[in-house]
């Protein structure tokens, strides 16, 4: 339940192992499994990998990395013991720090797999090992974003408080103004007050306007809203202000599916998003197809609706929602 949030900030962790072995001397082979995992290629990454530790026991940020490619795969048993094995022969504070938020993140996926009776002590493991990973550094953003969200999600009884989760986010504001105020909105949203939500979001997009996670969380809080000139305001200068992030174009498309509204534009940013790999933590080619064919359907051109139903349907054979529209059709 935490852990679809931390996906969306491995980028930053990539950038700075891969600068930390770079400046360490790492050897080809390892700088040559990081760029496949970057490029998701994560069975060629793990055979390399698994040949690293195979000679080196002690590379911990290889044993990082199969955690990481086990976590894709969903093989959480794979990636505890990965993770619990790059702490285990790491020294240095600033990456242990990376690896217990690694490690939170697992016992997450963890907590999400367990029996009612073992989920508190699975939380508890995701909480001490965030907390862990913020002693260990205090400068670790994601560490103290994902303290945040566990604290302001969990309930009491599991660690969960309101109070130590502001306390973070007046932390986290010290360090990284836009990452505290997006923290902050994340909260307000899981309070279900919208306005303050927005006005943190608005604060965060104004101080840096290159970076698109205000943008994106502000999509659904106006669609929560029903302020579709709001939306379509926000998404527009996504586009204007950061024209190379994809994942924009899906959000206007879907955007414009929900509202019925500029299906024209919504089309062509469908098809701009299929042109492209989607990220780990993006919408799939086949939603995409999807939410493409509605767009069609609501102009009544049944046939490129059909093509795009038909299309999403090859690729996702148990998407449900492709199943309903296709039986619509008939």
């Amino acid at each position: 339940m935490y852990s679809h949030f931390y996906v969306k900030y491995a980028t930053f962790f990539l950038v700075f192992l891969t600068v930390h072995l770079l400046s360490a001397g790492s050897d080809e082979e390892f700088e040559k499994s990081v760029l496949l995992f970057e490029n998701q290629k994560y069975s060629e990454a793990r055979e390399i990998l698994l040949e690293i530790v195979r000679k080196q026991d002690s590379h911990s940020r290889a044993w990082y990395y199969l955690s990481k490619i086990a976590v894709r795969e969903k093989q959480i048993d794979d990636a505890y013991d990965y993770i619990k094995k790059a702490i285990e022969v790491e020294e240095s504070s600033d990456v242990l720090s990376i690896y217990y938020f690694q490690l939170g993140d697992v016992y997450g996926y963890k907590a999400m797999e367990a029996s009612v009776l073992r989920k508190p002590a699975r939380a508890r493991s995701v909480r001490r090992s965030f907390e862990t990973a913020v002693e260990l550094d205090p400068e670790n953003i994601e560490a103290r974003m994902g303290l945040i969200m566990f604290y302001s999600q969990a309930p009491g009884i599991m660690g969960g408080s309101k109070s130590k989760a502001m306390e973070q986010v007046e932390e986290l504001k010290k360090r990284d103004p836009v990452q505290g105020h997006i923290a902050s909105a994340n909260i307000y949203r899981g309070e279900n007050d919208l306005l303050k939500a927005e006005g943190e979001c608005i604060a965060a997009r104004d101080i840096d306007p290159a970076n698109p996670l205000p943008y994106m969380i502000l999509v659904p809080i106006y669609e929560a809203m029903g302020d579709y000139a709001k939306g379509w305001e926000n998404l527009e200068s996504l586009i204007r202000n950061i024209p190379d992030y994809v994942p924009a174009y899906y959000q206007y498309g879907r955007f414009s599916d929900i509202s019925g509204e500029k299906t024209e534009t919504g089309k062509k940013y469908f098809k701009k998003y299929l042109e492209n790999t989607p990220g780990p933590n993006s919408p799939s080619h086949a939603w995409a197809h999807y939410r493409l064919g509605n767009l069609y359907l609501k102009d009544d051109d049944l046939q490129h609706a059909r093509y795009h139903y038909e299309k999403a349907l090859e690729l996702d054979p148990e998407h449900k929602q492709v199943k309903e529209a296709l039986g619509r059709l008939q």
